[in-house]
Formats: C-alpha cells, structure tokens, sequence
C-alpha cells in the first residue's frame, strides 16, 4: 500500500505497540499499514465521519485484515 509522504512521516513515528488508537483516521492508511507490517496487533479507528470511518472499514476488510474495530465518535471518547 502507498503512503503519501505526509501520511509516511506519521506512520514512522508509530513504535512497536500491541493497540493502536488511529483517531481521525479517514480512509485508514496509516492503522492498516500498522496491521500489515505488524507495528500493531490491533488498531481502533476512530473518525467522526461515518462515510470516512466506512472508508477505513472497507480498506480493512479488502485487505483482510480483521484485527480492528470501527467506533464512530468524536475523539477518544470512552475508548
């Protein structure tokens, strides 16, 4: 998958971490690059658009990767 180099430079400040909170997520590139190479075992996306949050949800399942979950909110939240 192609990272912008914008989107690039976040996705190299992600250490090794066992959960993942992509908030804001949008199409979800970053927290699926992260699921892919293996940067993080589970990624929560979180966006406050729906049609965006879809966009990530529709990323992940295309590439199989089920080791996620969707919230639609504003921010953290309760997470």
């Amino acid at each position: 998958m192609y990272l912008t180099e914008r989107l690039q430079t976040i996705y190299n400040q992600i250490p090794q971490v066992h959960t993942l909170a992509d908030v804001g997520c949008d199409h979800g590139y970053v927290g699926i690059q992260a699921l892919i190479d293996g940067k993080a075992k589970f990624v929560h996306f979180c966006d406050v658009s729906r049609p965006s949050l879809k966009k990530a949800q529709s990323l992940a399942t295309r590439l199989r990767q089920t080791k996620c979950e969707f919230i639609c909110q504003d921010g953290l939240g309760s997470l």
